[in-house]
């Protein structure tokens, strides 16, 4: 148990929350996915603020292991996540897409809670419809999870794991004895 090869919301270079038109053409994938999520509805555009911003995983675990543990929420399971499963037969993941799907089916209707809306603008996920029907945080949540899963194998590191709130029973503030569970 080497603590310093474990690190607590780690933000790799490369773990951005909206790639670049170099990386999306280099991996046409993640500009699938996103089409996806937005119905065809939005193009796929570099916002500069965006780019510059980066996500963090719950943990890291360095060299020479090179591996992330997301710890997933309640909100992180809807039917816009289990959208991006349909892309994951094309790269190796941590986790069991089939009981990710399965979790899935739960899923965060529009309008129910305060983790369908975004706050603030995003210009890769505008609003598409009007009042309760607003779902942009919801599809921004699952293109950055897919993100998460599919960045480290392009920047040659080992897939994500993925443990569902189900499993740990919290969401923020992690620790050694989370790890361990």
């Amino acid at each position: 148990k080497d603590s310093s090869i474990c690190q607590y919301e780690y933000s790799p270079e490369w773990l951005v929350c909206s790639p670049s038109i170099k990386e999306i053409e280099k991996h046409p994938i993640i500009k699938k996915v996103y089409s996806k999520l937005t119905e065809n509805k939005v193009d796929y555009i570099v916002d500069n603020n965006a780019n510059n911003k980066k996500q963090k995983f719950d943990i890291w675990i360095s060299e020479p292991y090179n591996f992330a543990v997301e710890f997933d929420e309640k909100q992180h399971l809807n039917s816009f996540r289990n959208q991006t499963f349909e892309f994951y037969k094309d790269f190796t993941v941590g986790f069991s897409v089939q009981s990710y799907k399965s979790l899935c089916n739960k899923v965060i209707k529009p309008g129910e809670s305060g983790f369908t809306k975004l706050k603030s603008v995003d210009n890769l996920f505008p609003p598409m419809y009007q009042g309760s029907k607003q779902d942009n945080r919801v599809r921004q949540r699952a293109f950055r999870d897919f993100l998460k899963d599919y960045l480290p194998i392009i920047n040659d590191c080992k897939p994500t794991i993925r443990i569902p709130y189900t499993l740990i029973g919290k969401i923020n503030n992690f620790t050694s004895d989370d790890l361990e569970k």
